[in-house]
């Protein structure tokens, strides 16, 4: 009797110190967050500058102590913009228990497919950059977005081209993806309401190089401005062979021809283009400006276009997360579905509304002048100084 006690008496230190350990080890472990966009082919510096953003908030809440004693993990995942590889990347990152919510994808037509698996595994995703209204109408509850929909951008880019430029007569071309359809949808729907005339409209493909057929369809025809639903590395080229064509027409687009690749690409073809905008590059508030600031001295070169959203998409996390007081993945959720839940960064105060939209809905005009974007005055259309 008193050796089996003798001999627990020696296991309780033992013991004590496994559970000791266990409990460190828990705090060792970091919280991951993942983080998905294109990383290499011709969609690849958007990708990358929206995975820096996403580096500098980690690195950011690592300085001031990580959340709930732990540090912070970016795990970073090539989708190379294609929805097959989305889907793929969806399945990696969710099956890894120890990501906590992912930021992405950059690709409407890539979180539309990879937003089921994160549903389906409970994983809370915040896309940084996808405006298709789809993305948010199929009813799952994880999906939440920073930026808006095409149905505020391909509207209010009507509205500025009929109400505030006085131009009225538009021909539309599409790349036929979730993206570049839908917001042309949402222009021209916009535009007809607006008593606004559509002259035509046609598609053309990601990865083409030639629009020459599509281009001459457009010679001699009376329209004011193109408006181009696509990325830049089309647009870029689309603009380029306009050009060649003799078509001086101005260009008008969204969010994904706002890149320095669009003007290096394009050379003075792009001259006069406005671009929509999901967020302000351009502020006097101190903390855009401390970002922007913290950009150049870890990465060495300007911000391209969406890094401040996925930095703020991951703040957004880490304060869900923190006020949650756990790092499960339904109560990550759960949190940032709180009526009072809002966070303020660097785009400003960001609310999601029952869908996961965000509440702030306000687009920017940029129309790029002699090799940059600047901000438009959208009330005068003329430009900011």
């Amino acid at each position: 009797m008193n050796r089996s006690w003798n001999c627990f008496g020696k296991c309780i230190p033992a013991l004590l110190l496994m559970v000791m350990l266990v409990g460190c080890d828990h705090k060792a472990v970091p919280i991951r967050i993942g983080h998905a966009s294109p990383l290499s082919g011709n969609q690849a510096e958007t990708g990358i500058d929206q995975m820096r953003g996403a580096q500098l908030a980690v690195e950011e809440i690592n300085r001031n102590g990580g959340i709930l004693g732990r540090t912070v993990e970016l795990l970073a995942l090539d989708d190379k913009a294609d929805p097959k590889e989305a889907t793929s990347v969806a399945h990696r990152l969710s099956a890894d228990q120890s990501v906590v919510a992912v930021v992405g994808h950059l690709n409407s037509g890539c979180s539309i497919p990879a937003s089921k698996v994160y549903n389906d595994n409970g994983l809370a995703m915040i896309t940084p950059v996808s405006t298709s209204d789809k993305l948010t109408q199929q009813g799952y509850r994880n999906v939440f977005r920073v930026c808006i929909r095409n149905s505020d951008q391909g509207p209010a880019a009507a509205y500025f081209a009929i109400n505030t430029l006085v131009k009225k007569r538009f021909y539309i071309i599409d790349d036929k993806s979730a993206y570049g359809a839908g917001i042309s949808d949402e222009f021209e729907k916009a535009a007809k309401e607006l008593n606004g005339t559509i002259v035509g409209r046609a598609s053309i493909t990601e990865g083409e190089t030639d629009f020459m057929a599509v281009l001459t369809t457009l010679k001699g025809k009376e329209i004011d401005f193109i408006y181009f639903g696509g990325m830049y590395p089309e647009g870029a080229l689309l603009l380029k062979q306009a050009r060649e064509l003799g078509i001086s027409v101005p260009f008008l687009s969204g969010d994904g021809m706002y890149s320095q690749k669009l003007i290096e690409i394009g050379g003075d073809a792009i001259e006069g283009s406005i671009v929509t905008h999901i967020a302000p590059l351009e502020s006097k508030d101190e903390k855009t400006k401390a970002f922007f600031e913290a950009f150049r001295r870890s990465f060495k070169e300007e911000v391209k276009v969406y890094a401040p959203l996925s930095y703020d998409s991951v703040m957004i996390i880490a304060q869900a997360i923190k006020e949650a007081g756990s790092t499960e993945r339904s109560k990550v959720v759960q949190q940032m579905h709180l009526p009072g839940f809002s966070h303020t960064g660097v785009i400003g105060t960001t609310r999601f509304d029952e869908k996961g939209d965000t509440l702030n809905k306000i687009p920017f005009f940029y129309r790029v002048e002699k090799g940059k974007f600047v901000l438009m005055n959208t009330k005068t259309a003329t430009l900011d100084k």
